[in-house]
């Protein structure tokens, strides 16, 4: 069902229709107030002025970004509660910065890493965050080693990228960086919150070298695509149940918290 609405909700927000623009006039009314909301919906630049939030946020008109802000800062996904103050996020599948500005505003204090792979989402990230001193950004794919990887369906949506191991460097091909790597460069033992939206890398990412650092992750959120990978869902739990973690949803997340690190 999750899966249904995200795939809904994308193709809308690719169309430049009139339903299209009642529907996120509707979200927009309902989360910031008539006013606003109607400013936030029909205006014509890309920059949106999100209330609570420090600078701009710069959206794409055409491409996906809409649904990603209507998931993120309108549905609340990430409005999950902790009993403790994050530090270190680490923001893997970043497209183009929505949730790490979510983040950086929510838990100021707080160092993340956004890590996006593709060229363009990447530039639109870097103008998105170029305001976030205590967020590091990262061209480079999350992946379980590291390799060389390369888009597979480049004309898809910029927010449905897939990627696949590439044996030769070429010019299409994309650094991958592995989790461990971010905690030695960064010099972290513990991952306060890891999210991952990585369009069925975690099928990779979750059945090889995972012990590595699983177990130094306090809160997990990750977005399962078992429609792109089938038994993504299943590597998830398989390699969270060799750990103390506790289960909860919000909206098209999982969301583990390790019982097993003292906050």
């Amino acid at each position: 069902m999750r899966m249904l609405q995200r795939k809904f909700f994308r193709s809308l927000a690719a169309k430049n229709n009139l339903y299209n623009k009642f529907l996120f006039c509707w979200l927009f009314i309902k989360k910031f107030g008539l006013v606003k909301g109607l400013k936030l919906a029909f205006q014509k630049n890309v920059a949106i002025d999100v209330p609570g939030i420090q600078t701009p946020l710069n959206i794409r008109r055409g491409e996906s970004d809409i649904y990603i802000f209507w998931q993120i800062f309108i549905s609340e996904e990430y409005n999950f509660q902790l009993n403790f103050n994050p530090k270190f996020i680490i923001d893997g599948g970043a497209n183009v910065g929505v949730a790490s500005i979510y983040f950086a505003n929510r838990f100021q204090e707080a160092e993340i890493i956004t890590v996006e792979p593709e060229e363009s989402n990447f530039k639109a990230l870097e103008s998105n965050l170029n305001c976030y001193s205590k967020v590091r950004r990262l061209k480079a794919a999350i992946w379980y080693k590291i390799c060389h990887l390369e888009i597979v369906n480049p004309g898809d949506n910029k927010a449905s990228y897939q990627v696949k191991e590439q044996i030769n460097k070429n010019e299409h091909t994309i650094e991958s960086i592995t989790i461990g790597e971010i905690l030695r460069k960064y010099k972290r033992d513990i991952i306060d919150i890891l999210k991952l939206d990585i369009e069925g890398a975690e099928h990779e990412l979750f059945s090889f070298n995972f012990e590595e650092w699983l177990p130094k992750v306090r809160a997990l959120v990750v977005e399962p695509h078992d429609s792109f990978k089938p038994g993504c869902i299943e590597t998830i739990y398989k390699a969270v149940s060799k750990y103390d973690f506790t289960e909860a949803a919000s909206g098209e997340n999982l969301i583990f918290l390790n019982t097993s690190i003292d906050y």
